[in-house]
């Protein structure tokens, strides 16, 4: 069965119940009976924004009367790809089961969208055996990944590198990799695998040999970092592998094939280190690429950071008094970076290269429109004060203090006019600021996924990744449009209040 709806604009039912997120918001309900004893996988993958991105989802079925007697057959959260649920459980025939669907609950509201429900017997097989290509040992512990347009399931091989999912019929992607238990080889992946009904269909893979990078990162002085985060990535994007320093400063990049990568080396430790590329840039263009073969590891790729420039200061009310929540929000086209303030009120944000700086700052990083003030206390990009830095400089003082000024006396019509278009043109920059505050939440949790994902699921997520950047890019062109407003009210503000 298969079904589709939206949860745009809809509402939770008083009593509806609720097994995750903070209560029901924006839920939606389908029954279903079961027609025979069964295992059923019920699935929201396909679900979709209304801009078209995939839809994180609760999902929760329910057996039961009435709304204020229902028992949970069984929840989940993110077990489809990219943020789809799905949940398998042993169905009674003749039984009604009631299914509520809800939009994952992000601090502005539910995220809402179409809805695409399928339920499906589990009564088909597909099972293999991994090996090495080169010896064709089998490959223990290694990987699996399933995945249709419905459904997704993850296994591991046995000692004699077999494996099997029992799933429901359909059309299915094969995603296999090493997952650690042999870094030597690389991932595989295998689409298009029709597996019918009540039929058991075999797929063995074979994993090719795979190369590596290797090396060692140290800072100034020959300092060991506590952990630095190490990517190399090709041209294309195509091949993306990363891994962290251990405690000696040591990494070893796994699981690429043969041809070039960039390698990009970032401070992820909070020692103050500038992001650096191999060969010595702060940036892609100029770096020296790695070569890598199959099958070889590339050793020697080492590289000394040297410590950034920082900005620093303190954020407060006009009273003096610590603002809890507030950040500072450092960027340029290059790059951006957002440090809260610690009990003290003060901020630090390090690992900056020499260049051109803005600096904006929020009284509440956690509110859902904040107020905003850039450095030198102007409301807008425009009017604030960059920064220059050079190499390794340490800027301090850059502070910010949120308050308001009162207005006395009687303002005239003309006055009281503008200043109702400023607020209007205020809160469409608090609008414009809060779309861009949760797409950068939305992005901090989807780069969480994107480090837990392993082989094609993790490909579908950096693609929603580059997507969902770009939006955020977007956003931050609309807070700067807003920004211009915003400017453009008080300015006719202090001409009309004089």
């Amino acid at each position: 069965m298969a079904v589709t709806g939206s949860n745009v604009n809809a509402t939770a039912q008083a009593g509806e119940p609720s097994e995750q997120g903070n209560g029901p918001a924006a839920t939606i309900w389908y029954r279903w009976t079961a027609p025979a004893d069964a295992t059923v996988a019920v699935s929201t993958q396909g679900s979709e924004t209304t801009d078209g991105d995939s839809l994180d989802t609760y999902l929760d079925v329910y057996t039961g009367a009435s709304l204020d007697a229902l028992t949970l057959v069984g929840s989940d959260d993110d077990g489809g790809t990219e943020g789809s649920s799905l949940l398998t459980f042993d169905a009674t025939s003749g039984t009604t089961y009631y299914v509520q669907v809800d939009g994952y609950h992000y601090s502005e509201g539910p995220e809402t969208g179409s809805i695409a429900l399928s339920i499906a017997e589990v009564d088909a097989t597909l099972r293999g055996t991994v090996t090495a290509e080169e010896s064709g040992s089998p490959v223990a512990d290694a990987c699996v990944d399933v995945s249709s347009s419905t459904y997704h399931a993850e296994t591991s091989t046995d000692e004699d590198g077999s494996y099997s999912f029992d799933l429901p019929a359909g059309t299915y992607d094969l995603h296999v990799s090493s997952c650690g238990s042999d870094t030597s080889l690389l991932d595989v992946d295998e689409t298009g695998i029709v597996v019918g009904a009540h039929a058991t269909v075999t797929a063995n893979v074979q994993m090719p040999p795979a190369g590596s990078i290797s090396g060692t990162v140290t800072g100034p002085d020959g300092m060991i970092p506590s952990d630095v985060c190490v990517e190399a990535y090709n041209d294309d994007d195509s091949v993306d592998e990363s891994t962290d320093t251990d405690g000696t400063g040591a990494y070893t990049i796994n699981n690429l094939p043969t041809g070039s990568y960039y390698v990009e080396f970032s401070d992820c430790g909070g020692d103050g280190l500038m992001t650096t590329y191999y060969g010595g840039t702060t940036d892609e263009s100029g770096s020296t690429q790695v070569a890598v073969t199959a099958g070889e590891n590339t050793s020697g790729t080492n590289i000394q950071l040297a410590r950034g420039a920082s900005i620093s200061g303190t954020i407060s009310n006009a009273s003096g008094a610590v603002l809890d929540n507030a950040c500072a929000e450092v960027y340029n086209d290059d790059y951006d970076r957002t440090r809260y303030v610690d009990d003290n009120g003060h901020y630090t944000v390090e690992g900056l290269a020499a260049g051109t700086y803005h600096v904006e700052f929020y009284d509440d990083c956690d509110a859902d429109h904040p107020s905003t003030l850039w450095y030198n206390g102007s409301t807008t990009e425009a009017g604030g004060q960059t920064i220059t830095l050079v190499a390794g400089q340490q800027m301090t003082g850059v502070d910010a203090v949120f308050g308001k000024v009162a207005v006395t006396g009687g303002p005239s019509a003309a006055c009281t006019s503008a200043q109702a278009a400023a607020q209007r043109a205020t809160a469409a920059l608090g609008s414009a600021n809060g779309k861009l505050h949760s797409d950068q939440g939305k992005l901090k949790k989807l780069g969480k996924k994107v480090k837990k994902a392993k082989g094609h699921a993790k490909s579908k997520l950096k693609k929603k990744q580059k997507k969902l950047k770009k939006t955020v890019k977007s956003d931050k062109h609309a807070v700067s449009a807003a920004t211009t407003g915003v400017s453009s009210a008080n300015a006719a503000v202090s001409a009309a209040c004089r």
